[in-house]
């Protein structure tokens, strides 16, 4: 995907690689993943009560 956005001008990485894309977005899924998990347990536990 990175290279086709190269090839129509969109953009251009300077110091930031392919690999820290890849590594950022793993990051971000998994924190918002723990989160969702978080409300989960606070909306169960809020209907419990």
């Amino acid at each position: 995907m990175n290279n086709l956005f190269n090839r129509l001008d969109l953009y251009e990485l300077v110091n930031y690689t392919s690999w820290d894309i890849l590594f950022t977005f793993v990051a971000l899924s998994v924190v918002i993943y723990l989160y969702q998990l978080w409300q989960q347990d606070m909306f169960k536990h809020d209907k419990e009560k």
